[in-house]
């Protein structure tokens, strides 16, 4: 597949609103699962609950930290690349700590996760504002 064959896809901005909640969904499912299924497991429990310390805490392991977790900046500093490895800011933004949070919500009913997913997901709706999508006249540089 070519990326002109990619960018042909057409997607109004509810559409691709509307894709994006189903895979973010879908990412949720897939970790309740996993947690439901080692829920009685003490020690993945302590360690997802332990993950989830750090996460609310804006502590990640991103590229380019050498395993180490490193403070984000809180709110997180969605454009400002904090190791020398540029895959540091493609892996912050793609929140991977949203779908853990969302699942532990849904498993304790414990609201500051889903308050931590929505405080951090609307400050980088604010941040990031969304681009036009490409239409079928944009070229692969644009």
């Amino acid at each position: 597949m070519q990326l002109n064959d990619i960018l042909k896809v057409q997607y109004t901005d509810e559409e691709y609103l509307l894709h994006q909640r189903e895979i973010h969904k879908e990412r949720c499912d897939k970790a309740i699962a996993w947690v439901k299924k080692d829920i009685n497991n003490e020690k993945k429990m302590k360690e997802f609950h332990n993950w989830a310390h750090y996460s609310m805490q804006n502590m990640f392991s991103l590229p380019g930290t050498m395993g180490q977790r490193i403070h984000v900046g809180t709110p997180p500093a969605w454009h400002e690349c904090r190791t020398a490895d540029e895959e540091y800011l493609w892996s912050l933004n793609r929140m991977h700590y949203f779908t853990e949070l969302t699942a532990l919500y849904h498993l304790t009913g414990e609201k500051k996760y889903a308050e931590k997913v929505m405080g951090d997901l609307i400050n980088w709706i604010d941040v990031c504002p969304l681009r036009s999508l490409p239409d079928e006249n944009t070229t692969p540089e644009e």
